[in-house]
């Protein structure tokens, strides 16, 4: 969604959250050495990759606190607005844009069609714990895939 910015009260600047945030999370990605391509499949927006590992992670995008000291990310997928699951993506990725701070989260850890953060604990020190944590520990989209089948007694090809 776009939106508008006075600067310095001459001066319109139209920003699109969404995307603004997802080009930061990349760059996050890509700086922690994976590597990031947009994508445009439902609930993913980004794909990350690193030795063979497929990690798909949804963005969320806020430009500013919505009260003071928190920030809230609607966390839900599109039209049906159901909280997100792991059909749909692998990560969220939480980009306060005012802050330039991205907190990634397992999809897993993320229940709730609204998510909130303290504006505090949108620091880099959390950004980079929240990589390490949410992407050292996630198994790549194919694997899972493929652990699903077998538990429910598929043959995996």
């Amino acid at each position: 969604m776009a939106s508008r910015y006075e600067n310095g009260g001459a001066d319109t600047i139209v920003i699109d959250a969404g995307r603004a945030g997802e080009f930061l999370a990349a760059a996050r990605i890509e700086m922690n050495g994976w590597r990031a391509v947009l994508a445009t499949a439902d609930a993913v927006d980004l794909i990350a990759m690193r030795d063979g590992r497929i990690v798909r992670v949804q963005v969320k995008s806020t430009r500013q606190p919505a009260r003071p000291g928190i920030y809230r990310f609607s966390t839900h997928r599109g039209g049906d607005r159901r909280a997100l699951q792991k059909t749909d993506c692998d990560v969220v990725a939480l980009v306060a844009l005012d802050a330039g701070r991205v907190i990634f989260r397992p999809v897993a850890d993320v229940q709730a069609t609204t998510t909130s953060v303290a504006q505090d604990d949108v620091t880099a020190e959390a950004e980079a714990a929240s990589f390490e944590k949410t992407f050292q520990n996630q198994p790549d989209s194919q694997g899972a895939a493929d652990a699903d089948l077998q538990a429910e007694g598929q043959e995996v090809r």
